[in-house]
């Protein structure tokens, strides 16, 4: 008695008889055909390879699931539940050297457009950037409550679209920290890297890591190496020796790798906000000056919106 062959034995485990099965497959190649048909309407008669080149120009299972491939994309549920094989890719057909080939295409849009939401949320929990700030933006600013805060957010968003420094100078709640998480937004949504961090805080984990033996340097490093960094109320930190060497170092490494900075303080004169940040006050600001450029030292006289409108969120 011959062994039964793997194929007979397939046939038989999947409960379907030969005959069964060449039916389903005739069935598969017919609407594969016809659905090719509609698709190279050219190619008709001998000049289709479906004709021409027999059942091994076909792999009528795979023109299958490129018409349903194509049928998902053009009813798009979006990337989360997408019913392709891989996920967030499609199947197109082409029609070469006498075969038919099906090939997966890169990721669509649907599936770029989830990549980047993630990464965006990715780079959001890295900034630590407040959730109060999260959201804040140049169209939610109000520029028309103070000539100030007009011409601030005029230049914040200029600085968006260069890339270059700047420092937001003014009162409490003038909208200095608004402009300057919605300049971060902005960045973080190109994709760019970013930091938001109170100068104060930042000095206290740096003097943590130091007392604890650890290096700052590789906390330093991380400040300076991200594409755009805000520094939240410089001038409120004590001014000790150690801030100010820290801040120099994080200045200075910014500075030489031209690496846009944002920075906010309630000190309008650079004067001020120099012997206010120690020893090496002069020297920050001096790089800070020249970072920002003419016009980039930005100082609104506007009032305390918080207290103007009764603790909305106008500007923070």
């Amino acid at each position: 008695m011959s062994a039964a062959s793997p194929k007979s034995l397939f046939l038989e485990l999947a409960g379907v008889t030969p005959e069964e099965a060449r039916r389903y497959a005739e069935e598969n190649r017919r609407e594969a055909v016809a659905w090719l048909e509609e698709q190279f309407p050219d190619l008709v008669g001998e000049d289709a390879p479906w004709i021409s080149g027999g059942e091994r120009a076909l792999d009528a299972i795979a023109i299958l699931e490129a018409k349903e491939s194509r049928m998902n994309c053009g009813n798009c549920p979006g990337y989360d539940t997408c019913p392709n094989i891989p996920r967030g890719h499609s199947r197109r057909v082409y029609v070469e050297h006498g075969r038919v080939e099906v090939v997966v295409t890169h990721m669509c849009q649907a599936k770029r457009q989830a990549e980047w939401s993630r990464n965006l949320e990715r780079t959001m929990q890295k900034s630590q950037l407040p959730p109060l700030l999260q959201a804040k933006g140049f169209r939610n600013f109000v520029k028309t409550a103070h000539p100030h805060a007009a011409k601030m957010a005029k230049v914040a968003e200029e600085a968006a679209k260069s890339g270059r420094s700047l420092v937001l100078a003014g009162n409490y709640g003038c909208g200095k920290s608004h402009l300057a998480a919605a300049t971060l937004n902005n960045a973080m949504r190109k994709q760019k890297t970013g930091l938001y961090i109170s100068v104060p805080e930042m000095i206290d984990v740096l003097r943590s890591a130091a007392w604890s033996n650890e290096k700052p340097v590789k906390v330093l490093e991380g400040i300076v190496e991200v594409d755009v960094l805000v520094l939240d109320d410089l001038g409120k930190e004590r001014p000790t020796a150690f801030a100010s060497e820290q801040l120099f170092r994080i200045i200075d490494g910014r500075y030489t790798a031209q690496k846009q900075t944002i920075v906010t303080t309630n000190h309008t004169e650079p004067q001020t906000l120099a012997y206010k940040s120690g020893d090496h006050g002069e020297a920050i600001c001096s790089r800070l000056q020249e970072m920002c450029g003419a016009g980039g030292w930005i100082v609104s006289q506007a009032p305390d919106y918080r207290r103007t409108f009764c603790g909305g969120s106008v500007a923070v």
